[in-house]
This record gives structure tokens, sequence and C-alpha cells, in this order.
């Protein structure tokens, strides 16, 4: 990560989760350990957040949704407005 890209707090918006997660840091004295800005360490955790996100679509998209299996019926993992029930067997 380029470091001159890195603005303080103070320089830019910041999110309401960002600052959250900043603030718990630095409640817990969390950054001491890394000697790194909490709010540093905010934005690589959101972005990490970010990271995972994007591979679990890249995963979704090649294997496609997670599905289970309960009982006689199959259930998509998608999100509740897109799930669908489908007794097994059926296409």
């Amino acid at each position: 990560m380029d470091a001159s890209k890195i603005d303080p707090p103070a320089a830019r918006d910041t999110s309401t989760l960002e600052e959250d997660i900043s603030a718990v840091l630095n409640r817990h004295s969390a950054e001491n350990a890394s000697n790194t800005p909490d709010f540093i360490l905010a934005q690589y955790l959101l972005g990490c957040l970010a990271a995972f996100g994007a591979t679990v679509k890249a995963r979704d998209a090649w294997y496609g949704p997670p599905r289970l299996q309960i009982h006689d019926r199959e259930v998509s993992l998608q999100p509740p407005h897109q799930t669908t029930y489908k007794p097994v067997g059926v296409k």
C-alpha cells in the first residue's frame, strides 16, 4: 500500500464503520502491538473485508451459489429475497 494515499481521518470523509472500528481498536489499545495508527488499521481491516467479499463472489461465480441439503429439500444460501426451495431431484 502506498503511504502517500493514506490520509489521516481529519483530511477525509470517514465512514461510520471505519470510525467505529478505529474507536474500538483505540479503546482496547490494539494498535499498540504494531505501533500503527488506529485509523490505518481500520482501513486495512475494511480492505480485508472487501477482499473477502470479492473472493466469495468469485467463488460463487465459478461454482454457483452454495446450496444446503435439509431433509428432503435443497436450500439455496442466496440472500433471503432470492432464496429458492426445491424438492431434491427437481431442477
